[in-house]
């Protein structure tokens, strides 16, 4: 007899509007870590196994998936307007810059590019690597038609199609640490294959950068 429910005295939805834009303030400060993956998924693919080495280094989110920070701005801009907005270019140029301070500093950029979306990813990336002020280069391919990962079950089927999907023109890497740009991080399994490849193939430190972590719980 005392919940809105039972009395028929429903709360007010109306909210202050200067207590929205605080929580948005709030939410577009709060930066999501990226976790690097340490261990190869058994039996998933001939040849990788055991420990991950070298890994890559701690990455960052700039925000969780759909979340009323930049979350909805990047969800917008992947399938609304199929681009990502300046403002989301110039917050993530300025989380890289201003609360990001890896040990061995980005020197170049690449990105992971969407077989589903193709140059989506690669436009945000060359964008923020001109307001970085380091060279883009399109080292990384995937391939045309090639099955989203959030359509596989585990962490081996993630593994494998990774692996199967991603390609790498090892001619025009270069030596130093470099930033590895995504849109989504959910899985992991591609940002950890793509720092492989680039290690493999003459890279410095592969610090990855996503827009946003599909859900509050990855990174």
């Amino acid at each position: 007899g005392r919940c809105v429910n039972c009395t028929g005295q429903g709360l007010s939805r109306a909210v202050d509007a200067e207590l929205v834009r605080a929580a948005v303030s709030f939410l577009r400060r709060d930066l999501r870590p990226i976790k690097p993956r340490l261990l190869w998924a058994p039996d998933a693919v001939e040849g990788l196994s055991g420990s991950i080495t070298p890994s890559n280094e701690a990455g960052m989110a700039l925000c969780v998936y759909g979340d009323a920070g930049w979350g909805r701005d990047a969800q917008r801009g992947k399938y609304v307007d199929g681009a990502f907005s300046r403002e989301l270019v110039v917050a993530s140029a300025r989380a890289i810059r201003e609360r990001w301070h890896p040990a061995q500093p980005p020197t170049w950029v690449t990105a992971l590019p969407s077989s589903a979306r193709p140059g989506l990813v690669d436009a945000f990336a060359r964008s923020l690597a001109d307001l970085l002020g380091l060279p883009y280069v399109d080292a990384l391919t995937v391939l045309a038609g090639a099955e989203q990962q959030k359509q596989m079950q585990n962490s081996a089927q993630q593994l494998r199609n990774a692996h199967l999907k991603l390609d790498i023109d090892g001619s025009v890497v270069l030596p130093g640490p470099v930033l590895l740009v995504d849109d989504i991080v959910d899985s992991g399994w591609t940002m950890t294959v793509a720092g492989w490849l680039l290690r493999t193939h003459g890279s410095g430190a592969v610090h990855p950068f996503a827009l946003a972590v599909a859900s509050a719980r990855d990174g």
